[in-house]
């Protein structure tokens, strides 16, 4: 008798005993009749399509049948990356995106870590328990296929690389890594500031305005938030994180800490002026809560004031004109300066700062706010990025006004580093 598998679309035997479609090749053993299917790396999973072999026996007789391979889909399990805090145990569940052929499943004893002492590798590996010293434990639950690692108490960092493999129902294999980190809790962070303001005025400002208060992206953390009952200053001998003073006075003046919103003001000594010879420091304590257990951690900053000196504009009354029935436009500054002072830099007027005082409610200077105002005589509007002001006279007003109009001006310059405006 004698074996042959025929030719895809025809009705006679290839002469070879290989066959190649575009699932994989068969290849028949003509002594033993065997005939072995390798599919394509890329084949698709499931029921292929027959090929037909042909067997004739030693009277000539002939019979004909078909060969309907399966393939099956091979498992799949994931990357596990976890991040979580020192102490922290960590879990891991490998069957939760795992996938299959849909004719098995993976069973959750099949999941076994891979050695590290000896080492194993991939797919022969045998481990439900490790220990990585100065590390933690890496524990594989049998019943469940929960991977749990525990870190040692002090361990923080990440932690060297660990291979799992699982296997299923037809004896296929996966493999995939855990890839645990373990990090410090978040800390906040401070950054330095430098407040600013007139000689001859509290000075306060919220120390907190330019910090964070850490990082929150690890899943265990909730609720992280500045605290600003936490603010405190360094008194002399004391150094962050273990800062007491609510008030702390220095060779400029005194800083005084608002319990409740960590807001700080200076008083500058009656004769201090340009920046702090005496830079504060000050602290700050973060809050979160991890599994129902509250924590903080603390970081400093410096504090370094400026005060500058009141160095007024000179402003000069104006008396545009024009002819009736056009709207005048002038600029108010144009016979203004910005002042005198050689101890200041880039003194300068600032046009954005230019605003008219309201009549109704009265406004007065330095307490200006209106960018338009209207009289019995017509319309004063300001532009905002030039100062300019356009006067738009009411229906029939013709001469002086009878209800002239206050502006106000400021300028800016630079002091001891900082910004600073009269």
């Amino acid at each position: 008798a004698s074996t042959c598998l025929l030719t895809p679309g025809a009705d006679t035997c290839d002469p070879d005993g290989i066959v190649v479609t575009d699932d994989g090749t068969y290849v028949l053993n003509v002594v033993t009749g065997i005939v072995t299917f390798t599919a394509d790396v890329d084949a698709t999973p499931g029921t292929l399509t027959p090929i037909h072999y042909r067997v004739i026996d030693a009277w000539g007789l002939t019979a004909q049948g078909s060969l309907t391979p399966t393939i099956y889909a091979p498992p799949t399990v994931p990357a596990l990356d976890g991040v979580d805090l020192i102490g922290n145990t960590q879990t891991f569940d490998p069957l939760d995106t795992a996938t299959h052929d849909a004719t098995t499943t993976i069973l959750p004893s099949t999941i076994k870590l891979c050695g590290v002492d000896p080492v194993e590798a991939a797919p022969n590996c045998t481990q439900t328990f490790l220990t990585i010293d100065g590390v933690g434990t890496v524990e594989v639950d049998p019943t469940t296929g929960i991977i749990t690692f525990v870190p040692d108490p002090t361990f923080d960092g990440d932690v060297p690389g660990i291979t799992y493999v699982a296997t299923d129902g037809l004896g296929q294999t996966a493999t995939n890594t855990l890839n645990i980190s373990v990090v410090p809790p978040p800390t906040p962070v401070a950054a330095d500031d430098t407040a600013s303001g007139p000689q001859g005025t509290d000075l306060v400002f919220d120390p907190l305005a330019n910090d964070t208060p850490g990082d929150d992206d690890i899943a265990s953390i909730h609720d992280l938030v500045l605290d600003p009952t936490s603010v405190r200053l360094c008194g002399p001998g004391e150094t962050p994180p273990n800062c007491t003073q609510l008030e702390l006075t220095t060779a400029d003046g005194t800083y005084t800490v608002d319990p409740d919103s960590g807001e700080i003001t200076f008083v500058g000594d009656a004769d201090f002026i340009g920046a702090a010879t005496e830079p504060v420091t000050y602290q700050v304590s973060n809050s979160y809560n991890v599994d129902g257990v509250d924590g903080f951690e603390t970081d400093s900053a410096t504090i370094v004031v400026v005060l500058f000196p009141d160095v007024p504009p000179d402003v000069v009354d104006d008396a545009p004109s024009g002819e009736v029935g056009t709207d005048l436009v002038f600029d108010p500054l144009a016979n203004d300066s910005p002042g005198s002072n050689d101890d200041v830099l880039s003194l300068a007027l600032d046009p954005t700062s230019v605003r008219l005082c309201g009549l109704d409610p009265l406004e007065t200077i330095p307490n200006c706010t209106q960018l338009e105002v209207t009289t019995d005589d017509g319309v004063y509007s300001v532009d905002p990025a030039t100062g300019e002001i356009t006067f738009s006279g009411a229906e029939g007003f013709i001469g002086v006004a009878t209800m002239p109009v206050a502006y106000q001006v400021s300028n800016s310059y630079i002091y001891a580093g900082a910004s600073g405006s009269s």
